[in-house]
């Protein structure tokens, strides 16, 4: 019964937040969009696919850093414009001809950023409405709970070029079975939506359209909930 009162409540507040639009504050990176404790952070450059390079990886850690300490948010929500949740790197600069310290930095900042979702007091929500790779993938198994529409795929499909992306394996390899997730490192292969909430990856696997209302409902529950992660 209480169960079914609370998703009865985040779904009204789901809709409520559709209709009014919310509090929203926007870059060119991402928009973050407040309903009531709730806060949604949507990476927001669906021409790159979310790519996470180093604007991103800055804008979306600053967005966290100013959310844990806003007493008034219980959880935030991770989503994506466009139909990728990240394809990962961004390519260009990852490619491009740039100084080794600059390349080191890009580094730190990914790293910087999964410490702080490592250590984060407040729910983290993915809310993945397709594919999530790379560092893009590294970032949906850091969150501490995951949605996924049934279309979405999660892998490290930079490995056939070559490209290991040792920032995101603590998190990836702190969630999947040891022997999968060496697999899909070795291999390249993508793992679908539905092989994912099989070994625990993610918690849901819904239809895109309810993708958003099924995310705000684990955030309600989990903000609303004395126990968790309290301090």
């Amino acid at each position: 019964m209480r169960q079914g009162a609370w998703r009865r409540g985040a779904r009204l507040l789901y809709r409520a937040k559709e209709r009014r639009g919310g509090g929203r504050l926007a870059s060119s990176e991402l928009t973050e969009d407040r309903a009531g404790g709730i806060l949604t952070l949507r990476l927001n450059q669906p021409e790159v696919r979310n790519a996470l390079g180093s604007a991103m990886v800055q804008a979306l850690h600053s967005a966290l850093a100013r959310a844990r300490e806003d007493t008034t948010v219980g959880a935030v929500i991770i989503a994506a414009s466009g139909d990728a949740f990240s394809a990962g790197a961004d390519l260009k600069e990852f490619l491009a001809a740039r100084p080794a310290l600059e390349q080191a930095l890009d580094r730190r900042r990914l790293g910087a950023l999964f410490l702080l979702i490592d250590a984060y007091p407040k729910a983290l929500i993915a809310a993945v409405n397709g594919d999530a790779l790379g560092a893009g993938f590294g970032l949906v198994a850091a969150c501490h709970l995951a949605v996924a529409a049934e279309d979405a795929h999660f892998g490290l499909p930079g490995v056939r070029l070559g490209i290991m992306p040792m920032t995101i394996m603590p998190p990836v390899f702190n969630t999947l079975p040891r022997k999968l997730g060496l697999e899909l490192m070795l291999t390249g292969r993508l793992m679908t939506a539905t092989e994912a909430a099989g070994v625990g990856f993610v918690n849901r696997v819904v239809r895109a359209a309810d993708l958003g209302e099924e995310a705000t409902a684990l955030a309600s529950a989990a903000s609303n909930n004395p126990l968790t992660f309290s301090e």
